[in-house]
Parts: structure tokens; C-alpha cells; sequence
């Protein structure tokens, strides 16, 4: 497997004739913690299956791992899952912290919000958003849930602001 760069920090990926990756390398200015983040795509098939995010260390000029997802795509090339990682500098290792699944059906699209919880060793839901639409694929409602821990049941919030779909995606990253 031919790279353009090399991360320690990456798991590595199976490789195969038709398994092509490319690292591109973007940047972004984070306003809040007033850093410039990096961000190192690895692609197969055109797609993004590995983010890894950086923050660059002004100081020493060294790159620090912030955050990593991993993505997973459907039969259709939509996205399924992502799995976001923490970077642990005490276990110098990627954390799991949350992951996000999404199921797309004719006339809804369902994603589902879990946070890892480190003592059960998975993700324990949290959220759920469902937003139906009409054949022309136009939003018509959405819901929001929430998972009640006590009963494990999802419990419609009536009166919780349910943000557009790639707002959700949006606050993932």
C-alpha cells in the first residue's frame, strides 16, 4: 500500500489489488482554541473511510491527535456509520467516544446517536432522529428521541428542536 504519508496513529487497513487509499492532507482554522487543525482523509473508492484529525502545536511545530472517525457506507455508497475516536495521550491510543448509525428506507432516514461507555465496553444509545420525507425526497416531519436509561425504551422529546440532517452529521465531526 502506497501512501503519500505516514501515521503512527492510524489503524492499519487491509490491502488488495483493487484497495487504493490516498491521503490528502486539508487544513482549517479552529476559531475557538484558536489552532490550526489538520485534517488527514484516507479514501477508498472515492470515498472518505478514515479522518484524522490533528492540531498543530504552534509552540513546537508538532502535530497532536485530536479526533479520528471511521466510516462505513451502505450497498448504495450512503453513508451507514461513523465511529469517532479521542486521542488518549496517557495510553497513547485512539478511544472510542461515539458512533452514529444511519439507515435510509423510501420514505425516512433514521440516525442513531450511541456515546461509548468504557465499563459495559460499547456504545449505549442516546439519540434518535427520524425524518420522513415525501416521494420527492422533501423533509416533511422529523422526530427526535431520546433513550430512557431506566427503561431502555426511545421517549419522543415534543418539545426538542430537531436539527436538519446535515446538521446532525455536522456536529459529529
Amino acid at each position: 500500500m502506497n501512501r503519500a504519508a505516514s501515521s503512527p496513529y492510524t489503524d492499519s487497513l487491509e490491502s488488495g489489488a483493487d484497495f487504493q487509499i490516498q491521503w490528502l492532507v486539508t487544513y482549517a482554522i479552529d476559531y475557538q482554541y484558536r489552532s490550526l487543525l489538520i485534517y488527514n482523509d484516507s479514501l477508498k473508492e472515492g470515498k472518505v473511510v478514515v479522518r484524522e484529525i490533528y492540531a498543530l502545536n504552534k509552540a513546537s511545530y508538532s502535530m497532536l491527535p485530536v479526533k479520528m472517525n471511521k466510516y462505513k457506507y451502505d450497498l448504495n455508497g450512503e453513508l451507514a456509520e461513523k465511529v469517532t475516536y479521542k486521542w488518549n495521550p496517557a495510553k497513547v491510543k485512539w478511544i472510542e467516544e461515539s458512533k452514529m448509525n444511519i439507515s435510509h428506507h423510501t420514505d425516512e432516514t433514521v440516525v442513531e446517536y450511541g456515546e461509548w461507555i468504557s465499563s459495559k465496553k460499547g456504545f449505549l444509545p442516546s439519540q434518535k432522529y427520524v425524518y420522513v420525507t415525501n416521494n420527492d425526497t422533501n423533509l416533511v416531519t422529523q422526530y427526535c428521541y431520546k433513550m430512557n436509561k431506566h427503561t431502555s425504551q426511545w421517549e419522543l422529546q415534543k418539545k426538542a428542536v430537531v436539527s436538519k440532517i446535515e446538521d446532525i452529521f455536522a456536529q459529529r465531526n
